[in-house]
């Protein structure tokens, strides 16, 4: 029933899996709303392209009625079956918003009542849904309020491939040649029949595969901003202006950007958070990871009774070893013994603590081992590499000091041939101007120092 008021004009529409009655109305904004009142037979089999045909080339749907269809996401204390399963995948593969009420639709005297009257829309949104108790039939009647201006638009998961020779096959039996046209409603007509024997043309030659997988809905704040950024980047590059229209699209792009992000983050975190191992929820996002990653090959692990290839045994074998490593110790505590180790620990910590560093390495101290020290032998090693051996920090005072000693260290032309005697020919070349050939070892400096240092901490001990 419908009111006389409202333009519209009934649809004939055949489906294997439903008994339809089916009606357009016709909007002022040539958006038409294509209502279907179905029933599905108990025992007649729903498949899944029947729904899909309710559906294909029409944006505005409201499929409303008795499905006999059962699921636990609207009849959670009913036996599911098989429609319940079919359309409960049909609609998170397309998107499409089922819409149920809370309380029973159909009484039993001796079963549990159920849920069997629902509505699946596109293109609007069913804003309340609720079960009356009126008249005397097992069903009660079920009112579903609707908004249009507050829609969700999905995307359709469906993909057509068509075959164009048969499309044209078909399109030139069908559509007649030039028709004849003398006023306005003969150019509407013919407009009409084009555009109805196209969509059927091209459903009657085309094959249709559907992804059957849940689409991610994104919120409807994003989707207008997504829409506002397609209409700025296209106004920008048909006029180039004005300039603050590249400004605003940058902008709004990393809007969207960061939201998106942030939305499939939470959507994420959501299911990770809702994954449970008592059900096939957390296994089948493992499943979808692991089949990302074939490639991934973990080998055998060995334990006490061989290798373990499976997964299960290796799983088995890193439970027994965590379970081994955090037993308690078999052996009884001895609080006395334990204090006792601490004490003694704590006393050896404080008289060996060292409070104070050791004093510096000075210019002077490094000159005074180097007068003492015998110039017995004329090393090749430079000086200035024992100096970062001493004390690093200081270095650029041990470094000053070494040009220091090479001007007021000297040597006699006798000492000189002196030492000079027996050196291999393949020694390097010793001349008395390189007074650093003639300086103790770097090691002897560095042993000196230590030394000392070594005597200062016994004396202060």
């Amino acid at each position: 029933m419908i009111k006389r008021s409202i333009p519209h004009h009934e649809i004939k529409i055949n489906n294997p899996s439903f008994e339809t009655s089916a009606i357009k109305i016709e909007r002022p904004n040539n958006n038409t709303i294509t209502v279907i009142s179905a029933y599905r037979p108990p025992r007649k089999p729903l498949l899944p392209q029947d729904l899909h045909q309710l559906f294909r080339n029409q944006n505005y749907v409201l499929v409303a009625g008795d499905l006999n269809a059962k699921h636990v996401s609207w009849s959670p204390n009913t036996q599911q079956n098989v429609a319940g399963h079919v359309i409960r995948r049909f609609c998170d593969s397309t998107g499409f918003p089922l819409s149920a009420p809370l309380e029973p639709t159909h009484f039993h005297k001796s079963l549990n009542n159920t849920v069997i009257d629902m509505a699946i829309s596109k293109g609007m949104t069913i804003t309340e849904v609720s079960s009356i108790p009126e008249l005397s039939s097992d069903h009660n009647p079920v009112l579903f309020e609707v908004s249009l201006d507050n829609f969700t638009s999905p995307a359709l998961s469906t993909y057509a491939f068509p075959n164009w020779s048969k499309f044209q096959t078909i399109l030139t039996n069908t559509l007649p040649g030039n028709p004849k046209i003398s006023n306005t409603d003969d150019i509407d007509n013919a407009i009409q029949n084009f555009n109805s024997t196209f969509k059927n043309a091209f459903n009657n030659s085309s094959t249709f595969k559907t992804i059957n997988k849940p689409i991610s809905c994104i919120p409807s704040v994003i989707r207008d901003k997504i829409k506002i950024k397609n209409r700025l980047r296209k106004d920008w590059q048909d006029t180039k202006y004005p300039p603050p229209y590249k400004t605003q699209l940058n902008k709004l792009q990393k809007e969207i950007k960061n939201e998106l992000k942030n939305f499939h983050r939470a959507q994420w975190d959501k299911k990770l958070s809702e994954a449970s191992p008592d059900d096939d929820s957390l296994y089948k996002i493992v499943k979808h990871h692991s089949n990302q990653n074939s490639t991934l090959h973990i080998p055998p692990i060995v334990g006490p009774m061989g290798l373990h290839y499976s997964t299960k045994n290796k799983v088995n074998l890193f439970a027994d070893y965590l379970e081994s490593s955090f037993q308690e110790n078999p052996e009884p505590y001895d609080d006395d013994f334990i204090e006792r180790v601490e004490e003694k620990v704590d006393d050896f910590m404080h008289h060996n603590s060292r409070h104070h560093t050791a004093p510096l390495t000075s210019p002077q101290e490094v000159m005074d081992i180097i007068l003492k020290s015998p110039n017995k032998k004329a090393p090749v090693q430079p000086i200035e590499s024992c100096f970062t051996q001493c004390q690093p920090p200081i270095t650029g005072i041990l470094l000053h000091s070494t040009s220091c000693l090479k001007k007021i260290l000297g040597f006699p032309a006798k000492t000189i041939s002196t030492t000079n005697k027996g050196t291999p020919p393949s020694s390097p070349i010793r001349r008395p101007h390189h007074s650093s050939k003639y300086l103790p070892l770097p090691s002897n400096i560095h042993t000196s120092v230590m030394g000392r240092r070594n005597a200062l901490r016994s004396m202060s001990q």
